[in-house]
């Protein structure tokens, strides 16, 4: 299929990654965005269909209803969803890398969303057959030990290295022992899957996208989902910042005591309090911050690996990833109170865009 198919004032372009994404546009301001399932085995379908049955049910919850792109059309039979574009929209990695610093408002406005997506859609209040669909499982990360023999030679370096620090895996069987199954989670909770676009004043509104792997879970999943993206970016910036040399360990970027450290610590302390207060719960309690950083960490292997399955080596940026999740790993503790400090941010260093 060609990338772009032009007819008069009619225009569709694909966007798609893994399944068919199209953007449609008539020329007169109105857009669409089409997503269509590409593969057709049964869990890919099986997938879909979830993302399916969570727009249909969000649509009988306000809340809920009010953080996704406005349905137009829904056909399960050609498993295909017809949303609306949302007009000067971008993920918040895309906005991230424009502005290319951390924004308070933005981590408020994360934390806000995902806390409100979280309380409006208690257990108590979903319907019996959308819960009984539901797979109930832990990730599979938390039980990754091996690779096929045709593996990438970058999968195979990152099972390498964790076999060199057992603490990676003994992290992830933790936080498997520690799963609970109390909350209705996104599962693939990230920068990618947030869109945010100015509203008619010019305020950031944000989007919560791809819901294939919505199931019942752990809402520290979720948290630990956006959680990790902050520190994803503060890795790959570090990298790409050409006034000083890439850290080569982890410890060595740590160790930076610079602007661009300063601004992820008030980040991370901004959206851990807009999610703790939306959900009515302290962000004084180090035990579960503890908790949530394990977390973070199975989440940093999930994106290392990802970042690496297809690649022929294991680049520095996703060594640092899974080195990240290493540290986290041996000292929780430890890393909660280097970026969680006590003393808490006053509201108007959290304002601050």
């Amino acid at each position: 299929m060609v990338p772009t198919i032009v007819d008069g004032n009619f225009c569709v372009t694909e966007v798609g990654r893994r399944n068919r994404n199209f953007r449609v546009e008539n020329g007169i301001g109105h857009e669409l965005f089409v997503k269509q399932t590409k593969a057709s085995d049964t869990g890919s379908l099986a997938n879909f269909k979830r993302e399916i049955d969570s727009y249909v049910l969000a649509r009988t919850n306000p809340a809920w209803n009010n953080l996704l792109p406005r349905v137009l059309d829904i056909d399960e039979d050609r498993y295909s969803i017809v949303l609306e574009f949302i007009k000067d929209s971008e993920s918040l990695t895309q906005y991230h890398w424009r502005i290319r610093r951390f924004s308070n408002l933005i981590a408020e406005i994360c934390g806000q969303a995902l806390a409100r997506f979280h309380v409006s859609t208690s257990l108590s209040l979903l319907p019996k057959d959308f819960l009984q669909a539901c797979r109930r499982k832990p990730v599979w990360i938390l039980n990754f030990d091996s690779v096929p023999k045709l593996a990438s030679g970058g999968s195979k370096k990152m099972l390498a290295l964790m076999q060199q620090h057992p603490v990676i895996r003994e992290g992830l069987q933790v936080v498997e022992r520690d799963w609970k199954f109390d909350c209705l989670i996104h599962g693939d909770m990230k920068w990618d899957n947030c869109l945010v676009h100015p509203d008619q004043n010019q305020t950031p509104q944000l989007k919560l996208i791809d819901w294939e792997l919505i199931d019942v879970g752990d809402a520290h999943w979720d948290i630990a989902g956006l959680m990790h993206s902050f520190f994803v970016f503060w890795i790959e910036i570090d990298q790409r910042d050409t006034r000083q040399e890439p850290a080569s360990s982890i410890e060595e970027l740590i160790a930076r005591e610079n602007p661009l450290h300063n601004a992820l610590r008030q980040s991370l302390l901004v959206y851990w309090h807009a999610y703790q207060t939306g959900v009515g719960a302290k962000d004084n309690d180090r035990a579960d911050l503890v908790r949530c950083l394990r977390f973070v960490a199975a989440r940093l292997v999930l994106t290392c690996y990802e970042g690496v399955c297809t690649e022929v080596e294991m680049s520095i940026s996703m060594s640092l990833v899974l080195q990240l999740a290493r540290i986290i790993f041996e000292d929780p503790e430890k890393m909660a109170l280097l970026w969680f400090p006590e003393r808490r941010m006053s509201d108007s260093e959290s304002n601050l865009a």
